[in-house]
């Protein structure tokens, strides 16, 4: 995930980068659309992530 999610620390460097799209509270998730907040509502996203199309990770994964 950490390929296709940039994790920021909203207490720190992701805290204006939050404001400027509309939030305040974490968990929240960006999707380069939609701002989803909420441990509930990020959860039930990242449940809907599909995995890269691409060539088999070297681990295996």
């Amino acid at each position: 995930m950490k390929t296709r999610i940039d994790f920021q620390n909203a207490e720190t460097d992701g805290k204006d980068e939050l404001a400027r799209l509309g939030g305040s509270s974490t968990p929240a998730l960006w999707d380069g659309h939609t701002l989803t907040v909420g441990e509930s509502a990020v959860a039930r996203k990242l449940i809907t992530l599909r995995p890269e199309v691409g060539p088999e990770r070297e681990d295996g994964w």
